[in-house]
């Protein structure tokens, strides 16, 4: 539940400070049970590619990892970075 609230307060805050009218900024956290070398986020908004594009970024004091995409609102494409 927590890691819920944390996107959608990152969503909103994106979308009042730095997101176009057409898109938003979400950043999807993941905090695994056990300390894989890599985490991939593959989805529809990226092809389901298992790409540096898609790497996830580890916090290294709370081991928790990270990705943000820009996303069009209604629509799977990512917007360029």
């Amino acid at each position: 539940m927590k890691y819920i609230i944390t996107l959608i307060i990152s969503i909103v805050f994106s979308q009042l400070l730095f997101a176009q009218s057409d898109s938003v900024d979400v950043t999807f956290f993941f905090s695994p049970d056990n300390n894989p070398n890599t985490v991939y986020l593959p989805g529809e908004f990226n092809g389901w590619t298992l790409t540096s594009s898609s790497l996830m970024s580890k916090d290294p004091v709370t081991g928790i990892w990270s990705k943000t995409f820009r996303l069009r609102e209604g629509g799977p494409s990512p917007l360029p970075d």
